[in-house]
This record gives C-alpha cells, structure tokens and sequence, in this order.
C-alpha cells in the first residue's frame, strides 16, 4: 500500500522518500547524502521528507476512509 502511494507522488518527492526510505537496494541514505545527490541544501531535504510524510499519512487514511 505504502509502495502504491509513493509511487503516485510527483517525481522529486519520490525520489527523495525513495531514497529516504532505502527503496533503492534496501539502503537508506541520510538527509545530508540526498541533499548532495541532488544538489539542494540538506534544510530543503528535511522540509521535502517531511511535508511528503504528511501528505503519504493523509492519502492513506483517505484511501482507507473511501
């Protein structure tokens, strides 16, 4: 279920929880490697992972509600 919603969010936010969350090879990267992957600052990463965090918990109770 978690996998089906990342995989609906907008291509940066995914990738960033993707990597996050160890999507990728089952390796999590911290905030500060993602923010030197992508070239953002590690501030903007946090606000990113966070913000997606609220929008993927909202989404699933929605889908659960419905």
């Amino acid at each position: 279920i978690i996998r089906n919603l990342v995989l609906k969010l907008p291509a940066f936010e995914r990738e960033i929880i993707m990597l996050y969350f160890g999507f990728y090879n089952n390796r999590e990267f911290t905030q500060k490697e993602i923010s030197e992957i992508l070239n953002y600052s590690q501030s903007y990463i946090s606000r990113v992972i966070s913000k997606t965090i609220i929008n993927l918990k909202d989404q699933y109770f929605t889908d659960k509600i419905i």
